[in-house]
């Protein structure tokens, strides 16, 4: 099963979760919203900042696997087209 977590990945609490679900043969995915560098066999590894976090325009690095780390830009919103 394909499992996207998103949380704090420095929180033991979610690193317990996680860490159940990939030793259990799950793939997992991570949307950590602080810079973190988990220990884990992730598929991928995302860093969103939230405010405050000190963490716009970092990235996280971690190594083995085919895991990655970006930061993902922020969403795009425009306006809807045609007649209501």
């Amino acid at each position: 099963m394909k499992i996207l977590f998103v949380a704090d990945g420095r929180s033991p609490i979610a690193l317990n979760w996680i860490k159940h679900f990939t030793q259990t043969g799950h793939e997992v995915h991570l949307v950590s919203t602080f810079p973190c560098q988990p220990d884990l066999k992730l598929a991928s590894l995302h860093i969103i900042p939230v405010a405050f976090s000190g963490a716009v325009g970092e990235t996280a690095s971690r190594s083995g696997g085919a895991a990655y780390c970006e930061r993902s830009p922020p969403p795009v919103c425009a306006p809807l087209s045609g007649n209501g």
